[in-house]
């Protein structure tokens, strides 16, 4: 059975973490800048997860900008 792949992204002011679940207990990180050129990043790095589930945390109004990216 094919597990989806989950991406939980935890936003702060300056910065944000992603982490991919890849299932049972691997997962792969990485923090990125909160800026239009962290999302770019971020995108990219997603490319091999093509179809994945994002969850964002959306405490105060830091996530916004990446929400709306």
């Amino acid at each position: 059975m094919e597990h989806d792949i989950v991406v939980g992204i935890d936003v702060a002011k300056l910065k944000f973490d992603a982490a991919v679940w890849l299932g049972e207990t691997k997962y792969k990180t990485k923090v990125f800048a909160n800026t239009p050129k962290g999302f770019e990043l971020l995108s990219a790095w997603l490319q091999p997860y093509q179809g994945a589930h994002l969850c964002m945390e959306a405490t105060g109004s830091y996530f916004v900008a990446l929400a709306t990216f």
